[in-house]
């Protein structure tokens, strides 16, 4: 599953242009095209996500928009690499 987080909510549209860029950009990575749209806020809970989805990739728009202080993303970038995610920021160009 592919999450996808925003500070914000999203309409539909902009939901639909998330997808169409993953799926644009990096669908030869992966086979399953399951998306989960997240605004949460909370390191535990966003940790919780990726363990009960089995989220592989972890996709923002950046990493700026995510809100969280340092520490608790590094949190989160390190919970997701260690169940084997991976961590994508667009506007960054960053990739884990």
């Amino acid at each position: 599953m592919i999450l996808i987080y925003s500070h914000h909510p999203l309409n539909e549209d902009e939901k639909d242009k998330q997808r169409n860029l993953i799926k644009d950009r990096l669908s030869m990575f992966f086979i399953d095209d399951d998306f989960l749209f997240s605004t949460e806020s909370s390191p535990r809970l966003i940790k919780e996500l990726i363990t009960q989805h089995k989220i592989y990739l972890f996709f923002t728009e950046s990493i700026s928009s995510i809100g969280l202080q340092s520490d608790d993303l590094i949190e989160v970038i390190r919970h997701l690499l260690k169940n084997k995610g991976c961590f994508r920021s667009e506007i960054d160009n960053l990739s884990f």
